[in-house]
């Protein structure tokens, strides 16, 4: 049924929004998330080794995750 009304469209629920975050967390390593805020330069003097985490970083993994 068509109406003359214009579609009205809804922003996203506080809720949605924090569940859509959360199951995106969620599906990131721990290794990803800390070397994303460390390339971010949030974990203050952090540094990468290669592909790994370095042990100045994983000092912090157990407060970011």
């Amino acid at each position: 049924m068509h109406t003359k009304e214009p579609f009205k469209l809804k922003p996203p629920t506080r809720a949605d929004i924090t569940e859509w975050t959360s199951q995106c967390w969620t599906g990131l390593s721990k290794q990803t998330i800390v070397s994303g805020f460390a390339m971010a330069g949030i974990l203050g003097k952090t540094l990468l080794v290669g592909d790994t985490i370095g042990s100045e970083i994983e000092r912090f993994e157990s407060d970011i995750v």
